[in-house]
């Protein structure tokens, strides 16, 4: 809205320049509740890095799309929507490259959305091509339940449902946030979101990672003080060398 004034008033004159931003701070804080009144901003819960492996060796085991797609979208550190939607036609074989448009990002603003594909990633879609069919239309992780139609929003989360319900059944604690399972008194089981990304993020800080791929790998803004966006060859290597780190970690307690 502020944006919007500052163009009403710059661009196309349409209120005069004396008058006040309705939209600056200073006008809206008096009008807005305190800070302590704001209610508190709950995360997805997620799995702390040393749950991770142990996590990634029993979700291996499952066959099936939604499975593979869950290891795929945590490999690849994106939202559900863009790993269930993913398209053949983004995929660069050659390069090792998944090329998401902006239009398809949560913001769009940050632009495109090149990921670097790991050896792990890699493999995941050369099956999924291998058992690809026209009745897929095009997606790499088609539903098995509707026609011609990519894996339902749920479907990563069921996954994650049933390897804690196995675990529970097993007599361990399952893959929960243990912090907010703590604080909240009951457990709360991790979700694909936050795994792909808060877990991602959390190891990526453990090990002492440059601040700047890790922002380009969660398509963030970046600040500009970690340099430029825009040389795009070595930030994709940079990319890459994190992202097949991420996926060994990830595959560490698998063996094939």
């Amino acid at each position: 809205m502020k944006n919007f004034f500052v163009w009403a008033t710059t661009v196309e004159k349409a209120r005069s320049s004396n008058l006040v931003n309705p939209a600056e701070w200073q006008y809206l804080k008096p009008l807005l509740p305190s800070k302590k009144l704001r209610r508190k901003e709950e995360h997805y819960p997620f799995l702390e890095k040393d749950q991770l492996p142990a996590f990634f060796a029993a979700l291996h085991k499952r066959e099936g799309v939604s499975p593979r797609c869950t290891e795929f979208a945590i490999l690849t550190c994106v939202r559900s929507s863009n790993a269930r939607l993913a398209r053949w036609e983004q995929i660069d074989f050659d390069k090792r490259l998944w090329i998401i448009d902006e239009e398809e990002m949560k913001v769009s603003a940050n632009g495109q959305h090149i990921v670097p594909l790991s050896d792990q990633a890699m493999r995941i879609l050369e099956k999924q091509h291998e058992l690809r069919n026209v009745d897929d239309a095009g997606f790499v992780f088609p539903s098995s339940r509707r026609f011609r139609a990519p894996l339902g929003n749920t479907a990563l989360n069921t996954v994650i449902k049933d390897l804690h319900n196995i675990e529970v059944l097993a007599g361990r604690e399952g893959w929960i946030d243990r912090r907010q399972s703590e604080k909240k008194g009951k457990p709360m089981i991790a979700v694909q979101h936050a795994i792909s990304r808060a877990t991602f993020e959390s190891w990526a800080h453990s090990i002492h990672a440059p601040e700047r791929p890790i922002q380009l790998i969660l398509h963030h803004d970046i600040d500009p003080r970690l340099g430029s966006a825009y040389d795009r060859e070595e930030s994709i290597e940079d990319k890459r060398k994190l992202l097949q780190k991420w996926a060994d970690f990830c595959f560490s307690e698998i063996y094939e």
